[in-house]
């Protein structure tokens, strides 16, 4: 996430040198926002299930979620209007969707898995016919100027976004944390849930299984270019997230957490490493928002001071490689930061 960031915001329009192939940097990047979205399902159902644990009420565990889940949509409107301004208010960000999913899951919480998987499917589905239904080709020449979407402020305009046409609508960025929860459900069991646990090599072969065919689909591109079929079969796209991508990024995801699940996540082999993940997974939120600050602030200051365009610099400040570096000086130089304010915040 971090990576994606600098690299775009910093050097997007700046070639990556003869010797790196840039999809070793960027493919990375682009499995950001999918992991950011299927671990939010997945941890709404451990913090879900830890308080039923401990015994809370109902009741109070759904208000709880409700109101996070309008902090971090509300909070999400006001980082767009903050990091990138005013124009860019209804541009729906990540922080949006996750919003919208944490209320979406806490009311669809005790569906079954295979209820949540359905909808999750449906919603790949039904996702390339709304994007044609909404105009979204239009949008794209209207609003999508050098690939920046920049919506005209009307109700309807925010409606077309917010559920198909902006950086993370809900169709199909919810199936995520959809899917997300489900894997909690069925290989997480704990609490009021079953105690039976799914084989995690189940899961393995199904991130397998949908790797090979978003490649396959993207594969099939050329021969569906002019048939119904286009939206499903279609070239790698992350604006709009193309059917072919989202599948494969969401294999990509399962596999990975299926195998770590295996591999590390045990005490004897998590142990030196599990201090540095859960201190970041903790700040999650905090991170996504200061690590935009710290570095589109600078670039749309220098931009305005300099030549009074606050784009000026956008993306073309320094090269994808200082870019990349300066990823891993943010990561190093933070870690500390983060706890120290973990103790002054727990005292």
């Amino acid at each position: 996430m971090i990576q994606i960031h600098f690299v775009q915001n910093m050097s997007g329009y700046r070639p990556w040198p003869d010797w790196l192939p840039s999809a070793i940097c960027n493919v990375p990047g682009d499995l950001a926002a999918p992991i950011f979205s299927f671990l939010l399902g997945l941890s709404l159902y451990i913090s879900i299930e830890r308080q039923r644990e401990r015994g809370r009420q109902e009741r109070a565990i759904v208000a709880r979620a409700l109101k996070r889940a309008i902090l971090v949509f509300a909070g999400g409107l006001l980082f767009s209007f903050l990091i990138w301004g005013p124009a860019s208010t209804l541009n729906w960000d990540i922080l949006t969707l996750l919003g919208a999913a944490i209320a979406l899951l806490v009311l669809l919480r005790e569906r079954s898995p295979a209820t949540l998987l359905l909808m999750a499917m449906l919603i790949i589905a039904i996702s390339p016919p709304l994007r044609r239904a909404t105009h979204y080709a239009a949008d794209w020449r209207t609003y999508w100027g050098l690939s920046e979407y920049e919506p005209h402020l009307t109700f309807l305009d925010a409606l077309r976004g917010f559920v198909a046409n902006g950086y993370f609508p809900l169709f199909p960025w919810l199936a995520f944390p959809l899917v997300g929860f489900s894997v909690g459900k069925l290989f997480l069991p704990m609490g009021t849930q079953s105690k039976k646990e799914f084989p995690l090599g189940w899961l393995a072969g199904a991130g397998a299984a949908l790797i090979i065919l978003g490649f396959v689909g993207q594969r099939l591109a050329q021969v569906a270019s002019s048939s119904p079929w286009r939206g499903y079969a279609s070239d790698w796209s992350f604006y709009p997230l193309s059917t072919t991508q989202l599948i494969a990024s969401l294999g990509a995801i399962v596999l990975t957490f299926s195998l770590l699940r295996l591999t590390v996540d045990r005490p004897d082999k998590a142990r030196a490493i599990s201090p540095f993940f859960v201190r970041y997974s903790r700040f999650s939120l905090a991170i996504y928002v200061i690590h935009h600050a710290i570095h589109a602030w600078p670039i749309r200051f220098a931009g305005w001071q300099a030549h009074g365009d606050q784009w000026y610099y956008y993306g073309d400040v320094v090269s994808p490689m200082t870019a990349w570096l300066l990823t891993v000086v943010f990561v190093v130089v933070s870690y500390p930061l983060l706890g120290i304010w973990d103790r002054v915040k727990n005292r």
